[in-house]
């Protein structure tokens, strides 16, 4: 069990016998382990509400501290799916990859700036699917390749670095943790 649980389950046992401040001091100190260790925002945010309730009940003036705590967390993680999102529809609606590329790149830099994991959801079956209808269009519209080749260059090689670091990412977590997941920048 990890440290986070174990303290979890701890606030929870003091919570139901004292309904004291000391519970909410244990769930204070759980999401901060969480923040700094785990930085799994769904975690840090259910201590975060239930510590600063527990304050509450006792009017303590710590609850202030673990609502921002709260909103902090779930600033940052709305921000880079608000990022994911505009990026998507930049990209879809408007057809302007350029404004998207800038929403995809926020969210990276976010996730970094905050340390928050983003396990990727295409699967290696997509990505092969992906390369073929690559193939198909580029032999399909040789014009298309010459009128655009600068970009289309920039494009691939932006491309090719960002899979070989997901490649590598992925094989040194496979490597550390003896599992085959993958994450995304």
């Amino acid at each position: 069990m990890t440290v986070f649980g174990t303290n979890n389950k701890k606030s929870l046992r003091t919570l139901n016998q004292t309904g004291s401040s000391d519970a909410a001091d244990e769930f204070f100190e759980a999401s901060k382990i969480a923040d700094i260790d785990l930085k799994k925002v769904s975690k840090i945010s259910t201590d975060d509400l239930v510590s600063p309730e527990c304050y509450r009940v006792t009017l303590s003036i710590r609850a202030f501290e673990g609502y921002r705590n709260s909103i902090e967390a779930h600033l940052k993680k709305k921000a880079v799916q608000k990022s994911v999102q505009h990026g998507y529809i930049y990209e879809k609606e408007y057809g302007d990859i350029a404004k998207s590329n800038e929403f995809y790149n926020l969210a990276d830099d976010l996730r970094r700036e905050h340390d928050i994991d983003h396990l990727c959801i295409l699967t290696d079956h997509y990505m092969l699917g992906f390369g073929d209808d690559i193939s198909k269009s580029l032999y399909e519209n040789p014009e298309w390749v010459k009128e655009n080749n600068p970009k289309f260059k920039d494009d691939v090689i932006q491309t090719i670095k960002y899979l070989e670091e997901r490649n590598n990412k992925s094989f040194n977590a496979s490597a550390i943790n003896g599992s085959h997941k993958s994450e995304d920048a």
